[in-house]
C-alpha cells in the first residue's frame, strides 16, 4: 500500500471516531444535548400582549434597543417540576421571568444569528449584592459560546455583603455586628448540610461558593427572613438573539442539618 492510500484510510477512521465533547469547552459546548435551551430575542415592536399564559414555552421577547430586567427564580428543590417561563413579554413592560428546572445547573450563553449587537446587565440580588455581569456581543464568525455559572454562586463573602445590607436597610443599630452573626450562622449551616461547593471540584469557581437559590431556601427556611429577588439587570444594544443553555450538574434534594455548635 503507497503512502497516499495509508494517509487516506487514516484519515477514513479519524474521522468516524467521536472524541467525548469536554463540558468546559466553548466551542464545543453547542455540541451537546442541553436540559434546557431558552432563546431571548430582541424586537423593536412586539405584541401587547403579556404572554404569561405559557410555561412550557422557550422564548422570551426584549426590547431591542432599551433596559430591560430578567428575573430567575427556581422551583421547589426535590419537585422534579420542569424550567417555566413565567413571563415571556419584557418588551411591553420592560420585566421579564423564568423558573429553573429542578436541579442544579451549568449555563452557557451566546449571541446567535446575523452578526451585530450587544447587551450587557449586571446581575444582583433584590439591589443588595452584586454577583457579577452578563456581556454577550454577536461578533462576525463562529459564535462564542461563554460559561456564566458563576453567577448562580455566592461567596461568604457575598453573602456577608447581602446581610449588611439588609441589616442596614432595616435600621439595625449595629449592621456589621448583625450581618458578621448572620453570615457565620447561614455559613455553618451550608457546610454542614454539604451545600458548598470548592473551585478545585468545579473550575468556573475561584472561591467555595453556595447556589443561590440554596442560600434564598435559608432565608425562608431557617433565618425567617424575607424571600430574596435574583435578576439580571440588562441593557440591550441591538442583539436579536441570545441564547442560554442550561446543563444539569447534579439532583438538588435536601435537608437542613444542624450545625455542631
Amino acid at each position: 500500500m503507497n503512502k497516499k492510500a495509508i494517509l487516506f484510510a487514516i484519515t477514513i477512521i479519524m474521522s468516524s471516531i467521536i472524541l467525548p465533547i469536554s463540558a468546559k469547552s466553548p466551542n464545543q459546548i453547542m455540541l451537546t444535548n442541553p436540559d434546557y435551551v431558552l432563546n431571548i430575542l430582541g424586537k423593536e415592536k412586539f405584541t401587547d400582549n403579556p404572554m404569561t399564559d405559557s410555561p412550557d414555552r422557550h422564548t422570551i421577547f426584549v426590547p431591542l434597543y432599551d433596559v430591560w430586567t430578567f428575573y430567575i427564580s427556581q422551583v421547589k428543590r426535590g419537585s422534579g417540576d420542569p424550567f417555566q417561563v413565567l413571563d415571556a413579554n419584557a418588551v411591553v413592560d420592560g420585566e421579564a421571568a423564568i423558573m429553573l428546572g429542578d436541579g442544579y445547573y451549568s449555563v452557557w450563553i451566546a449571541g446567535l444569528g446575523k452578526p451585530g449587537g450587544s447587551t450587557s446587565g449586571d446581575v444582583s440580588i433584590s439591589g443588595m449584592v452584586n454577583l457579577g455581569t452578563i456581556q454577550v456581543e454577536r461578533a462576525k464568525g463562529t459564535p462564542d459560546w461563554n460559561e456564566e455559572t458563576s453567577v448562580f454562586f455566592m461567596t461568604e463573602a457575598q453573602i456577608y455583603d447581602y446581610f449588611f445590607a439588609y441589616y442596614t436597610s432595616i435600621g439595625s443599630l449595629d449592621p456589621v455586628a448583625d450581618a458578621t452573626s448572620a453570615t457565620d450562622m447561614a455559613w455553618s449551616y451550608m457546610l454542614s448540610t454539604g451545600l458548598v461547593w470548592y473551585p478545585e471540584d468545579y473550575d468556573f469557581l475561584s472561591e467555595p461558593s453556595v447556589w443561590v437559590f440554596d442560600f434564598f431556601d435559608y432565608l425562608v427556611e431557617v433565618a425567617d427572613l424575607p424571600e430574596a429577588a435574583y435578576y439580571w439587570a440588562m441593557d440591550n444594544n441591538g442583539l436579536r438573539h441570545m441564547q442560554l443553555r442550561f446543563y444539569k450538574v447534579k439532583n438538588r434534594n435536601f435537608e437542613w442539618i444542624l450545625p455542631e455548635i
